[in-house]
């Protein structure tokens, strides 16, 4: 989610008749053009009463995550094989 669209998530979740209690928002730091704003959502959210706030930060060099892609990718397309499998021979 661009960063600039928390204040209207967070908004969405302080309405009256709201029933989600958990949520997670992901920004990927890769994403160069949002990471002027990070400091001040921080900031934002971290004085934000109504919202329990909790800055993750998590790292994986290339490899990993091009393994970890490629992986997810291959699953996927089994799983899509499969489905056609079943679907052909249902009968």
């Amino acid at each position: 989610m661009p960063p600039n669209l928390r204040i209207v998530f967070v908004g969405l979740l302080n309405t009256p008749d709201n029933k989600i209690d958990k949520v997670a928002l992901v920004v990927d730091m890769r994403s160069r053009a949002f990471f002027e704003d990070i400091q001040s959502i921080v900031t934002e959210l971290t004085d934000n009463t109504s919202v329990n706030f909790k800055l993750l930060f998590l790292d994986a060099n290339d490899t990993e995550l091009v393994s970890r892609y490629v992986i997810i990718k291959i699953k996927g397309y089994c799983k899509m094989a499969f489905q056609k499998w079943l679907q052909k021979n249902a009968n």
